[in-house]
């Protein structure tokens, strides 16, 4: 945290798990782990375990129950209490701007019926476009034996919700009941202590893929919706994790975060994709699919956070998808802002509000790439100045506000040549 201060990063705390423990990916310590010594089963794919291991589910099913653990507290109020204990620390730490809950949380032994109704609604489908009458155990075999192939069929916006939307009403059922308790009760020892960060809430495992979340805001104790309330939502295709990634759908990755546009508005609360990519690879295709989620991200205005970076992110090709120029502080608020990668045309429109004395800061990954002549501002540009980060190509172009409520414009070009082209430099 210290390191990213010193960078100029902010931080969001992310108590993470997979599989819901350390005894089978990450997350919570054994002795948090009530799997009742079930069987632990892996599948072709690491989170097919989430379906198929009665150990993976029955540590879920004791964390929603609030099983005690052998000093006679129940594991989920461990679980707050940690947070409570972690937010305390970090009172009054600018770099460490609020707390993501918990990373996809699942819904335990439940998820048994999430496949079969999603096979069923599958086999209508494509039963309802062909002579054959197929059954939820046909689907099921085909999605054993190439899942690649059976998600061609739902490779629209109207077939993938025809699918994805069956099982709602059962997600629904856990999001507004164990898993909307539990956020309410970590968001209340959190606010014992800290009342000034942003809580980050993440939808349940399955709305990754497009069922729309039915998730509240949490609340204070005066009954009020919490203001620093933020969806941190997640979004892949089905295809992730697989040597298939590449063909992700660009229709199913729009249904997703249509999705999520949709559950952050019905909620009135600010969206950050806290988790998109998992690009990890030199596959071709994969710098694409980058483009094409940042895209969606630009049109909704979402801020993002890549999953995942580590020792030579930088090295594979998709990674210069990711550097590019954004709208780091509106001094009001942002209307849109798009960077074309063909031609390296950015713009930006927010509307300017008289009581915010901040400037408007715009982040260039390579100022040689731009040239004041390219650069356009709507009413003007007096006062705008270029600010080099240490150490980096890149910058911020630094707008100071007019003093009076207006909507603002800016765009400029970023040159495409081979001594000026977008790169990042790690050492």
């Amino acid at each position: 945290i210290k390191l990213a201060e010193d960078n100029g990063l902010f931080v969001f705390l992310d108590m993470h798990q997979d599989l819901f423990s350390v005894k089978y990916s990450d997350g919570a310590p054994k002795w948090a782990t009530l799997d009742e010594e079930k069987p632990h089963i892996t599948g072709s794919v690491w989170s097919d375990a989430y379906l198929i291991s009665p150990a993976v589910q029955t540590s879920w099913d004791n964390f929603w129950k609030n099983t005690q653990v052998s000093d006679s507290i129940g594991v989920q109020d461990h679980y707050a209490n940690a947070w409570k204990h972690v937010a305390k620390r970090y009172v009054g730490n600018h770099t460490v701007i609020g707390y993501d809950v918990m990373n996809e949380p699942f819904a335990g032994s439940a998820a048994q019926m999430y496949m079969p109704i999603l096979f069923t609604a599958y086999a209508e489908l494509i039963s309802s476009e062909s002579d054959k009458k197929y059954t939820a155990q046909d689907v099921a075999i085909m999605w054993e034996e190439n899942r690649f192939e059976a998600l061609k069929k739902v490779a629209t916006k109207e077939r993938f919700s025809m699918v994805v939307d069956a099982v709602y009403e059962l997600n629904s059922a856990f999001e507004k009941g164990p898993l909307q308790a539990f956020y309410q009760k970590v968001a209340n020892a959190i606010r014992e202590v800290d009342d000034k960060k942003i809580f980050f809430f993440n939808h349940s495992y399955f709305c990754n893929s497009g069922v729309s979340t039915a998730l509240e805001p949490v609340k204070l104790t005066n009954g009020q919706v919490d203001p620093l309330v933020a969806y941190a939502a997640h979004g892949y295709d089905l295809l992730v994790d697989t040597d298939e990634l590449s063909n992700s759908s660009t229709d199913r990755l729009e249904l997703i975060f249509e999705r999520i546009h949709e559950s952050g508005k019905r909620m009135n609360v600010p969206v950050l994709i806290g988790e998109w990519g998992a690009l990890g690879g030199e596959t071709p295709g994969r710098t694409d699919l980058a483009h094409t989620n940042l895209e969606i991200f630009e049109k909704y205005l979402f801020n993002n956070t890549y999953w995942a970076y580590g020792p030579g992110t930088e090295k594979y090709s998709y990674f210069k998808a990711l550097i590019r120029p954004y709208p780091a502080f509106i001094s009001g608020e942002l209307i849109s802002y798009s960077y074309n990668v063909e031609t390296g045309e950015f713009n930006c429109k927010w509307d300017e509000k008289v009581n915010i004395k901040a400037p408007t800061k715009i982040y260039i990954p390579n100022l040689d790439a731009v040239s004041q002549k390219n650069i356009s501002m709507i009413p003007d540009r007096d006062g705008s100045i270029i600010e080099p980060l240490s150490g980096s190509k890149g910058g911020y172009l630094i707008i100071s506000p007019l003093g009076k409520s207006q909507q603002r414009e800016i765009s400029f070009l970023i040159e495409k040549t081979e001594k000026s082209d977008i790169s990042l430099s790690v050492k």
